[in-house]
């Protein structure tokens, strides 16, 4: 069927199938060549934590991509196609201007209180898959921390390492450290920007950011 090979001859079948057999591999070798470039790019510009942040996401199973709306109870099944970016899904914001509609409905209701399986999860902030929380202040700016679940899960701690006022955060890359005996356990930022101050539990909040 190759031309290479002993006894082709160019009949139109075979003129056919060389046609398609390099116009895979031509489609092949183009998608390589763009990944590869965009991968470097982005190691040049220090964006390795959102690389492997994307990659962790397509290593896991489709029970582990549930939107964050279906656990919240307002859908009954989606499996997330974002990469839990909530910032680039077209349904978020409407269920979101839904949610706060029902809640303004609701007498006697705060948004500032909302336990959910038994965590407190205030309805006034976004969740991150990495157990931070993001809630817009009325400057503009964003503060930062860590979910009632991650402060169970880690428990009492002997430190926090948090990044200098000025230093610039990547979306899913280090947020800040906790020191726990030798380890430092690292927490995902859930934004991107400059930090413009730091805190700590007894704050309510470990990072304020400017987006």
């Amino acid at each position: 069927m190759f031309p290479w090979v002993f006894g082709f001859t160019w009949t139109t079948g075979n003129v056919i199938f060389l046609g398609i057999f390099y116009s895979v591999v031509v489609v092949i070798f183009t998608t390589f060549i763009i990944a590869a470039r965009r991968t470097l790019t982005k190691i040049k510009a220090k964006h390795v934590d959102e690389i492997a942040w994307h990659s962790d996401f397509e290593d896991l199973p489709i029970s582990a991509k549930t939107c964050r709306h279906v656990i919240s109870g307002e859908l009954d099944k989606r499996t997330c196609p974002n990469g839990f970016d909530c910032r680039v899904c077209d349904l978020h914001p409407k269920l979101v201007f839904a949610n706060a509609i029902s809640t303004k409905a609701q007498s006697g209701t705060s948004k500032n209180s909302q336990l959910m399986y038994g965590l407190n999860m205030p309805a006034d902030r976004l969740y991150h898959r990495g157990h931070t929380w993001v809630k817009k202040e009325k400057d503009g700016t964003l503060s930062v921390g860590l979910d009632d679940f991650g402060r169970k899960v880690i428990g009492e701690t002997e430190g926090v390492e948090l990044p200098e006022i000025g230093s610039k955060l990547q979306v899913n890359g280090t947020g800040w450290y906790f020191k726990k005996a030798d380890t430092k356990i690292r927490v995902l930022s859930p934004v991107e920007g400059n930090v413009i101050e730091t805190g700590n539990g007894g704050k309510g909040f470990y990072l304020k950011v400017k987006p």
